[in-house]
């Protein structure tokens, strides 16, 4: 019985400590919205001028959800086929 009073206690003094370190605490940054970035990455990107898949690939992997999204939200993203597995983005 004595055993569990001091075990009891000793969760206790811990459980207050954790609780007292996380009210100290102060928060970090907010986490970046990573489709936010990558979305604007791809549109810099195309800001510039006629981009190709492979260029687009080498900034973001998902570009092609990313352009979609983009497209999605009003921007006129045309592309074509130039020929094997090339595709030329175009923001108009």
């Amino acid at each position: 019985m004595v055993q569990n009073m001091l075990f009891d206690d000793m969760t206790d003094g811990a459980e207050a400590k954790a609780a007292a370190a996380r009210r100290h605490s102060k928060p970090g940054p907010p986490e970046p919205d990573l489709r936010a970035v990558d979305k604007s990455l791809i549109l810099a990107q195309l800001r510039k001028g006629p981009t190709t898949n492979h260029a687009l690939n080498e900034i973001v992997m998902s570009y092609r959800q990313r352009i979609s999204d983009l497209r999605k939200e009003g921007y006129r993203i045309d592309n074509r086929r130039l020929g094997g597995r090339v595709t030329l983005y175009e923001l108009k």
